[in-house]
């Protein structure tokens, strides 16, 4: 039987866990982006340490390319550290795969805005079919990368904790949210801190819904479709996203609504876990 972990060791275990995250995602960044100045774009100055190739390119194909190869990478170090290190067991479905279908629902919140510029791109412009294809993969891949590391390694860690409350399984979304949210501190590189510090609140909230959908359900398979369909609706809306620098600095409103966004997702979330039944909680969970 495994040791039971304490606290301390399993908030030790965390940390950790987000330290090989954030390794993963920097050595496989330093890597392809040698790989993009050898090969594929001598002549382009490529900042290596971005988490988003060909930043001064115009080719949309190449970039989507060594992004894919990037988040693949990524998603391979995750696994062995898992295999290796951590040995998290990720649930990929439970019987309660239809319920969890019904907790992503708040995501419509986020899709609506995707949607409706997704549309507007395929009805007005003309866009390559090979960069939409590439877009798409690249959701797919990332939401299974983020998916695995976040849900299925950070909140399936702590999830292991042998005396749960529904306080703790409440408190336990909240944390994975926002480290989440912290992880994309990574783009300051390549946008204003205005714009960064918004998509942290944005991921923060949506990590959220993820996780309770994971917790409910039981099942990281829903999480990883819906992410990969936020993502790739905002990609078919702008496939280039995932080469420009932002240097916009948002109105101060945007903070107020994305601020209303998070208090309104928490409050999703502590309805939904705080009023749960813990006994089938606990026999997904146990």
């Amino acid at each position: 039987m495994a040791r039971k972990l304490t606290k301390s060791r399993l908030a030790v275990k965390t940390v950790l866990i987000f330290v090989w995250i954030l390794l993963s995602i920097y050595s496989t960044s330093i890597l392809v982006g040698k790989l993009a100045q050898e090969y594929f774009l001598k002549e382009e100055n490529v900042n290596i340490f971005s988490n988003s190739f060909t930043n001064n390119s115009s080719n949309t194909t190449t970039s989507l390319e060594l992004n894919i190869i990037s988040e693949s990478l990524f998603f391979i170090l995750l696994f062995l550290g898992n295999r290796l290190f951590f040995h998290v067991k990720i649930k990929i479905a439970t019987r309660r795969f239809a319920w969890g279908l019904i907790y992503v629902l708040p995501l419509g919140i986020f899709l609506i805005g995707n949607v409706i510029q997704a549309l507007n791109t395929l009805i007005n412009k003309q866009i390559d079919q090979n960069e939409i294809i590439l877009a798409l993969v690249f959701s797919v891949i990332v939401g299974i990368a983020e998916e695995f590391a976040f849900r299925g390694l950070i909140l399936g860690n702590l999830l292991t904790y042998h005396k749960k409350s529904l306080f703790y399984y409440f408190s336990a979304i909240l944390i994975q949210g926002f480290f989440f949210g912290g992880l994309h501190l990574v783009n300051l590189d390549r946008q204003t801190f205005s714009v960064t510090f918004t998509q942290i609140i944005y991921a923060s909230a949506i990590g959220i819904i993820f996780g309770v959908v994971y917790e409910k359900s039981g099942s990281i398979v829903i999480t990883i479709l819906a992410h990969a369909l936020i993502d790739g609706l905002a990609f078919i809306a702008d496939p280039t996203a995932v080469m420009k620098k932002s240097l916009e600095t948002l109105p101060s409103s945007t903070y107020v609504v994305m601020a209303g966004i998070l208090l309104f997702i928490i409050a999703y979330e502590a309805l939904t876990i705080l009023l749960a039944n813990k006994a089938k909680m606990d026999k997904i969970w146990q």
